[in-house]
């Protein structure tokens, strides 16, 4: 009897599943991405997707982040899926919207984003969560750590 296709079919279901691991410690969500580096978009999330994936490590974005329910959540901690990040140009007013993933992670592409300084909201079940400050980089994870940088208040949550 050949098994080739039970195998084809095991390693299909396989590829198919994600790298993630039950962690209490990881509030929003209670669970971690543990696939490293593996190509997938719910990989890394809380990390900076920009400074990979704008050198040439997998698709080019022009926005990425991570949305949380927690700021405390720790990097690789998975985020909160279905919420939607408002993106609106200061210049023109024109605004696109991106939508976490079940890791939490958003990131539109460098075709789907209009140039320019441009504002932000959080979008979840009707409440809005807004960005005070226009912004220029899109490289949300960089500023919106667990405990903050470069003037941020700590990671991007939800309303």
């Amino acid at each position: 009897m050949n098994h080739l296709p039970r195998v084809v079919v095991a390693l299909l279901f396989l590829a198919g599943c994600t790298s993630t691991s039950s962690d209490p410690s990881c509030i929003s969500s209670g669970t971690r991405w543990t696939g490293g580096n593996s190509g997938s978009s719910q990989m890394n999330p809380g990390m900076d997707c920009i400074a990979c994936h704008g050198n040439g490590h997998g698709p080019r974005y022009a926005i990425a982040g991570t949305v949380y329910s927690d700021g405390a959540d720790a990097d690789t901690c998975d985020g909160v899926t279905g919420v939607s990040i408002e993106l609106k140009s200061v210049d023109t007013g024109e605004t696109v919207t991106a939508t976490s993933n079940s890791a939490g992670n958003f990131f539109l592409q460098n075709n789907q984003m209009f140039a320019g300084k441009y504002t932000a909201r959080v979008i979840n079940n009707g409440k809005v969560r807004a960005m005070a400050t226009p912004q220029a980089s899109g490289a949300c994870n960089s500023c919106h750590t667990a405990t903050g940088a470069n003037g941020a208040p700590g990671r991007v949550i939800i309303p």
